[in-house]
């Protein structure tokens, strides 16, 4: 099962094993995955075929209303918890929704826990409440003009069922989650290709800090000062301030003005104790 970290790809098809083990417990003809397990009567015949005397197929519609898909995949978790199988809400929801693999991997998590079998590239022990069901594992694979717009990572990742389903603040929330990834895709790649976008540089990245000697190392490389490191001054020799005693008085000649006055109260100028 292609599942890499935080996301899912779609899965073309179920592994062999689990084709052959829906076919022998003579289900309802599967036209669609996705579709047809959509509605939760799929999952109630492979509960009743295991647990016949706690859950009863003939008690879900299998309509495609969302009141009816509401109904069914609750009941389904009553009896989950009573029955005490541990399915994760992500992927249950994600199925109900009819998100791209969210069905496969149900599928494959109700196969390992009622034969007690395990599947070659299925981990039926890890965490399902981090992975996201959506294509941006795909669209990391196509080249740069084949990807997605924001607007098409939405229409692909919020389906029309999800919409009649749920809230339009969670609708909303998903939205940005979906919008602040594209964003964050898109800059990754402004970065990585700057010149495919015609990224300029700003001013202050053009500009080159010169900075003086005397206040910092002389083992400073150039790169470091235009990029901004090593800015602190170091340990090193400083340059002294002046003292009292290096000011130098001068005697002016101004009307209403006092006849002595301080340079350094102008401004500070340091001159040799020699010239004193």
């Amino acid at each position: 099962m292609p599942i890499d970290g935080n996301q899912v790809y779609r899965v073309p098809s179920l592994p062999r094993e689990v084709l052959k083990w829906l076919q022998s417990l003579d289900l309802t003809p599967l036209n669609n995955i996705k579709r047809d397990f959509c509605t939760g009567v799929a999952v109630a015949e492979i509960l009743h075929w295991y647990y016949p005397k706690k859950i009863f197929p003939i008690s879900f519609d299998n309509s495609q209303s969302s009141k009816n898909i509401l109904t069914n995949w609750k009941s389904i978790w009553e009896i989950l918890v009573l029955i005490k199988v541990k399915i994760p809400m992500n992927v249950m929801r994600a199925t109900m929704y009819s998100k791209d693999g969210a069905a496969e991997v149900l599928i494959c998590k109700l196969y390992c826990l009622m034969t007690n079998r395990k599947i070659d590239g299925f981990d039926d022990q890890q965490d399902f409440s981090q992975i996201k069901f959506n294509d941006s594992g795909y669209q990391e694979q196509l080249p740069l003009h084949a990807r997605c717009t924001a607007i098409g990572a939405i229409r692909k990742n919020v389906t029309s069922t999800q919409f009649h389903l749920t809230w339009h603040d969670d609708i909303n929330e998903e939205s940005e989650e979906i919008v602040r990834d594209h964003h964050k895709m898109r800059n990754d790649m402004r970065q990585i290709y700057p010149d495919r976008f015609e990224v300029k540089l700003t001013l202050g990245q053009k500009a080159v800090r010169k900075l003086p000697r005397g206040n910092y190392d002389d083992d400073i490389s150039a790169a470091d000062v235009k990029g901004g490191r090593h800015l602190a001054p170091s340990s090193g020799p400083m340059m002294s301030r002046p003292s009292p005693e290096d000011y130098r008085y001068i005697e002016v000649q101004q009307t209403n003005k006092p006849n002595q006055i301080s340079i350094g109260s102008i401004h500070t100028l340091q001159v040799p104790s020699s010239t004193k």
